[in-house]
């Protein structure tokens, strides 16, 4: 399994959270909660729907049977990805992948194929406007994780027109950043998922964007520090991140969650995201879940490379096993 996400720049100890997608002046926080940040005031602020979107007519183009390329539509930008699919004709559970920050859908092919040589037909993607995704429309600077939840909202919508695909079995598999798209997406539709697998989801970056956001007024529309966000980012990624409630999130998913970690916190790759550094935040994330199991990786860092990506999909494949 390949890996070129780069690391999350993320320097708090525990997990916070906030009241959800709205934007009211003041927030409460959820019970369970772990927090120690000052909330932004978003009132005057406009955070992203996720739930408010045009979803277009997808393309499936391609000769070959296993492989299909696949454009998507958002608000009539596009958003292209890769189907890849088992022998025979279906239709066969779906698992869509969401990539980490910095990741195009290309450094997960290893794993589409993995789930597809297993049974089950696996979708990787650009989301629209992230770094490093050339393959999709939209600007870098328009992207959010809730613009991606967006992207995510049109993939749901649009299996039933994809070919040998049951809709009626969707997994979500999230990295990093698309591990927290995937909580959000699978807490607005949880009917829709019937299971969630997090590669050490990014359950802390809504609490270290709060904690760098005392007041959003100072914030440029254009953050080109990329030491901050760990890309060039636009205004509305800090005002939609300072938006999210995790424990809220989780709390809102009541499907069956595989959430893997790794135990490496030395290694130059590994982000101070990863479970390792922050072992409370995603204890306090896991147990906000109605049904969470925790897989630990021994010596696994956060990109999950080589073998410790390969033990991952091979839990992944065992629970999506278990849950068809």
């Amino acid at each position: 399994m390949k890996r070129m996400i780069l690391p999350l720049v993320l320097i708090l100890s525990l997990l916070a959270s906030c009241s959800g997608k709205a934007a009211p002046a003041s927030r409460s926080v959820s019970a369970g909660a772990l927090s120690y940040t000052a909330f932004p005031d978003l009132s005057g602020y406009t955070v992203t729907d996720p739930a408010v979107y045009k979803a277009g007519e997808p393309e499936v183009k391609g000769d070959r049977d296993n492989m299909k390329l696949v454009n998507f539509y958002r608000d009539d930008i596009r958003i292209h990805g890769e189907l890849y699919l088992p022998e025979g004709d279906g239709p066969f559970p779906i698992v869509i992948v969401s990539s980490g920050q910095t990741a195009p859908y290309s450094v997960y092919i290893d794993e589409a194929m993995a789930f597809s040589e297993s049974g089950f037909a696996c979708l990787v993607f650009d989301s629209i406007g992230a770094v490093g995704r050339s393959t999709s429309g939209g600007e870098l600077t328009d992207s959010s994780v809730l613009t991606e939840v967006q992207d995510l909202n049109v993939i749901l919508d649009s299996l039933p027109k994809l070919p040998k695909v049951d809709k009626d079995k969707v997994f979500l598999f999230g990295h990093s950043i698309g591990g927290l798209v995937d909580i959000i997406a699978g807490a607005g539709r949880p009917a829709d998922i019937s299971g969630m697998i997090l590669l050490e989801p990014a359950v802390t970056y809504p609490d270290y964007t709060r904690e760098n956001t005392p007041d959003l007024a100072d914030v440029p529309d254009f953050i080109t520090d990329v030491s901050k966000y760990n890309t060039l980012v636009g205004k509305q990624f800090v005002i939609d991140m300072c938006s999210v409630d995790v424990m809220k999130e989780a709390a809102g998913f009541d499907k069956d969650v595989l959430m893997i970690l790794g135990t490496a916190d030395k290694k130059a790759s590994s982000s101070p995201s990863s479970a390792a550094l922050y072992p409370k935040a995603f204890k306090a994330a896991g147990k906000a879940f109605p049904s969470c199991e925790t897989f630990t990786v021994q010596g696994a860092d956060h990109l999950f490379q080589g073998e410790y990506g390969e033990k991952a999909v091979e839990k992944s494949i065992e629970f999506i096993k278990g849950h068809i």
